[in-house]
């Protein structure tokens, strides 16, 4: 019989948890492998309490970039366009 390892788990908390429906404060998030588990008020079980003014939006990817160190995301055809 062959076992199966299981998925890395993790409990982040933060002093502001944000979702589409309410923002808990203090919160935490389970994860568990690549896929948000839980989602709760409070501190998790057994941890120590989060930094004051911490803020996690779990799911939310943060796509705001600028073009630091000469990377761009533009196109040719895009870079050619002047103002």
């Amino acid at each position: 019989m062959t076992s199966v390892p299981s998925a890395a788990s993790a409990l982040v908390s933060a002093a502001h948890v944000v979702t589409p429906e309410v923002v808990l404060s203090p919160g935490w998030v389970e994860v568990v492998g690549d896929r948000i588990v839980d989602v709760r008020e409070g501190l998790p079980p057994g941890r120590v309490v989060p930094e004051a003014g911490s803020v996690l939006m779990p799911g939310v990817a943060d796509v705001h970039v600028h073009d630091a160190g000469g990377a761009s995301f533009a196109t040719d055809e895009q870079l050619a366009v002047t103002s």
